[in-house]
């Protein structure tokens, strides 16, 4: 799943897999014929080499001032044949994270909870983040949102993958696990490196970044992210399931090859499985249009306001019906280059570890989706 930011357009693309790139030649899932050239051929080109590579379907939603154009290519349900469709729910994966990070954004800058991007995990997690050289009392919130912290990925543990790689994935998804169960597994690694010092995409920062929210103010990142967002701007098709391992609405199969390669690998259907493995890093199951909606929405100058829905959650009363703009949260979060509320960019100043994990420099990724859509 990603997104793609455009002059005047946005793109969002689903593939029909999770969990692992699936690898297959398809048979049901050809390619859509495009009887014409259109502004759109070249994003339907590239679903449609997506496809020939390999992944069993994909659609594209680009948005561009008053002109919506949906794209598909193959099939979104291998047995069946059934095609991928506009409205189709999917697993967004990673692009949880944006939401986390506005929601702590706009706590930063909601004065009763007295939070600070700048403050330690530590203040609001005191002595979570302990042992093999983890500590909580030097890293900032702010090195969890860039990927800066040090902290190891929970995902890299070799015990982590020996459960859900391979055919041990069949006994284990619906296991599940808790956001602490999910930390420990991180720290039991020593840092990468010592906080704000490099570099480093790790699942652990925003399983962390969905605790202090939970620590700050009394409810789950689940809760604050439906009030502050997903209601006000109306993502209908937007949820975060928790522990139920099935996609609820309309949606086509998730296909992986479980991270096994070679000739004659298999594909397996991998759509339910319990989500909490992901938790705060990766459990948002969405729509293409739901998505851009929340990337278009400091540009169409919506709002996710403060002000929570109503409901019965707990937090302090807000005193004043202050609006946070995403506007300004995006500016932020680019400026602190992190998988927050625009595209990953890493530093270029500061050293990468692990270059296996790095992401394309801004300046590439906008280079080659310039011809997209």
């Amino acid at each position: 799943m990603a997104t793609y930011a455009l002059p005047r357009a946005l793109v969002t693309l689903a593939l029909a897999g999770t969990i692992a790139a699936t690898a297959a030649t398809p048979v049901t899932a050809a390619p859509r014929a495009v009887s014409h050239r259109s502004a759109h051929s070249a994003t339907q080109d590239a679903l449609d080499a997506i496809t020939r590579a390999g992944t069993p379907g994909a659609l594209a939603r680009v948005d561009r001032a008053n002109d919506v154009w949906h794209g598909t290519s193959g099939v979104a349900d291998l047995r069946t044949g059934r095609a991928r469709l506009p409205q189709d729910q999917f697993r967004a994966g990673s692009l949880t994270k944006p939401f986390v990070a506005t929601v702590l954004l706009q706590l930063a800058a909601e004065p009763e909870y007295g939070l600070s991007i700048d403050d330690t995990v530590d203040k609001w997690l005191p002595g979570l983040v302990r042992g093999n050289g983890n500590d909580g009392r030097l890293i900032t919130l702010r090195q969890l949102l860039q990927h800066t912290s040090g902290l190891y990925d929970y995902i890299k543990d070799d015990g982590f993958r020996a459960k859900f790689t391979g055919m041990e994935f069949f006994a284990h998804r619906y296991d599940g696990a808790t956001p602490s169960e999910l930390v420990r597994i991180g720290l039991a690694h020593r840092p990468l490196f010592a906080p704000g010092a490099g570099w480093s995409y790790s699942n652990t920062n925003y399983i962390l970044a969905g605790l202090v929210i939970e620590s700050v103010t009394g409810n789950t990142y689940a809760t604050e992210v439906e009030r502050r967002i997903i209601t006000p701007l109306g993502l209908r098709g937007t949820t975060f399931p928790g522990t139920s391992p099935s996609v609820p609405g309309p949606h086509g199969q998730h296909y992986s090859t479980l991270y096994e390669d070679g000739p004659g690998t298999r594909v397996h259907d991998v759509t339910d499985f319990n989500p909490s493995v992901s938790g705060a890093s990766g459990e948002i199951i969405s729509t293409a249009r739901d998505l851009n909606v929340f990337m278009r929405s400091p540009r169409a100058r919506q709002t996710a306001s403060s002000r929570p829905a109503e409901g019965n959650v707990r937090g302090p009363r807000h005193r004043r019906r202050q609006v946070v703009r995403p506007r300004a949260q995006i500016a932020d979060a680019q400026s602190m280059r992190c998988e927050g509320l625009g595209a990953l960019q890493r530093d270029p100043r500061l050293p990468d570890p692990d270059s296996r994990y790095r992401r394309r420099p801004a300046r590439d990724h906008a280079q080659s989706q310039q011809q997209l859509g």
